[in-house]
């Protein structure tokens, strides 16, 4: 069991790092690349935790925590979600879902990446600029990775989150009325609850 823990914080610890190296490309030795990656062999030991073994489930949620990572990075740093990051990561869960062999499963999953493109998508034809084309995109991944209505309960814990952080930051006068906020950390925190 030990020995289980150990290959998912070590797998985990893996896709933190590669998270960082897809956020920041070249740049990665300019930032604290040891953060995504000591985060990752944590969340790599909450998984093996949660889940017991090396299933579906684990890689998975593996592979969706790290492109949510990824986008979080540059969301917070650069304000962007790179589109190739949530490609990459976009295949690699098709991979994992093809491999469960389940029909009804994978037409989950893509029912979950409309329902999540057409959640925010829907705003941004209203409003161009109350929603980013990234946003859109990572919840379309988010929604590909935890299925249908899996991407709705990330969504809404994720707006939760930031609607009380939005707060607390309104009322210390961090922010006023008309701020933006980052969406991919809320995301990222909506899928780990």
């Amino acid at each position: 069991m030990i020995g289980l823990y150990c290959l998912g914080a070590l797998l985990g610890g893996a896709n933190g790092l590669l998270s960082a190296v897809m956020a920041w490309g070249r740049e990665v030795r300019q930032h604290r690349f040891y953060i995504p990656a000591a985060a990752g062999c944590l969340f790599g030991l909450y998984e093996m935790w949660l889940f017991g073994d090396l299933g579906q489930g684990f890689w998975t949620l593996l592979l969706l925590w790290g492109c949510l990572l990824s986008a979080s990075l540059t969301d917070l740093t650069k304000r962007e979600i790179l589109p190739w990051p949530m490609a990459a990561y976009a295949g690699l869960l098709a991979i994992v879902h093809l491999t469960r062999l389940s029909l009804p499963l994978f037409l989950n999953a893509l029912l979950g990446a409309a329902a999540g493109a057409v959640i925010l998508g829907l705003p941004r034809l209203v409003r161009p600029d109350a929603v980013g084309r990234g946003d859109i995109l990572l919840l379309a991944v988010t929604g590909f990775g935890a299925g249908f209505p899996g991407v709705i309960y990330v969504l809404a814990r994720s707006l939760l989150a930031l609607a009380a952080v939005s707060i607390i930051q309104l009322l210390r006068k961090k922010l006023d009325i008309h701020s933006e906020m980052p969406l991919a950390p809320f995301l990222l925190f909506g899928a780990l609850i």
